[in-house]
């Protein structure tokens, strides 16, 4: 039982170190490495799927739509649509 409860602090003592970790922007890979996420997040290595676009982004993104749009792959009423969108980003409003 001793054995049992000296494995279950030292489960606990890493769990809370991984908080602490995962607090400061940092986590545990599944092979024991340390990521930073922001840097990963800056890097392009992982992706914020809730992020804001921003205005770089928005006119790619409004430029590909335009591309899909002369190659009929988008019809006019949703190119405009997101133009709507995306007008706020790139004006910077």
């Amino acid at each position: 039982r001793e054995i049992k409860t000296a494995n279950n602090l030292l489960n606990l003592s890493k769990d809370i170190e991984n908080r602490k970790l995962i607090n400061q922007n940092k986590a545990m890979g599944k092979f024991g490495h340390i990521s930073d996420l922001s840097k990963a997040m800056n890097l392009g290595e992982i992706i914020n799927p809730n992020a804001q676009l921003n205005r770089q982004q928005a006119i790619a993104k409004l430029k590909e739509a335009k591309d899909l749009l002369e190659l009929d792959m988008m019809s006019k009423e949703e190119f405009d649509a997101l133009k709507s969108e995306l007008y706020p980003i790139i004006r910077g409003n």
